[in-house]
């Protein structure tokens, strides 16, 4: 049997949480909130990071980062000054909370005994008439004598 070598891939997993939230009210993780961002590699000390900036390009009002009740800093250099570019450090085998600041949105999911059901219940965008009508034509406006 010949087994082919595949490359590992690097990525933290984060979900969004809203501040209002906290830690021990969230108890389970659904695998459709998680997303993955790339981690990259210091090549000094070997850690495994994610830049700020990707963070922030997949949850725009992102805060900070925590990992159950632990807020995760930004990674410091000897001079115990944030390193250029910001970056956290990755934590393994862990979903990471990125809370979040605006408004909070309710979104609620609708479930479905079966697909049919499911799929019958979606707008079918298919009978929606997109040709342009023709013009409506605009009558002269009345306008009241001066006095």
């Amino acid at each position: 049997m010949v087994y082919e070598h595949t490359p590992q891939v690097h990525a933290q997993a984060f979900r969004a949480v809203h501040k209002s939230y906290k830690p021990s009210t969230i108890t389970c993780v659904d695998p459709d909130d998680i997303i993955y961002i790339g981690c990259h590699t210091d090549p000094y000390t070997h850690i495994n990071f994610i830049l700020w900036s990707d963070i922030e390009q997949a949850f725009g009002e992102a805060l900070f980062v925590r990992s159950r009740t632990i807020l995760l800093p930004y990674l410091k250099g000897s001079d115990y000054r944030p390193l250029e570019p910001k970056r956290i450090a990755a934590v393994p085998d862990m979903v990471l909370d990125v809370v979040m600041g605006g408004e909070l949105v309710a979104l609620t999911k609708v479930a479905y005994p079966n697909k049919a059901q499911a799929q019958a219940s979606q707008p079918n965008f298919l009978h929606i008439d997109y040709t342009l009508k023709a013009p409506l034509k605009m009558s002269k406006a009345v306008v009241a004598p001066k006095k």
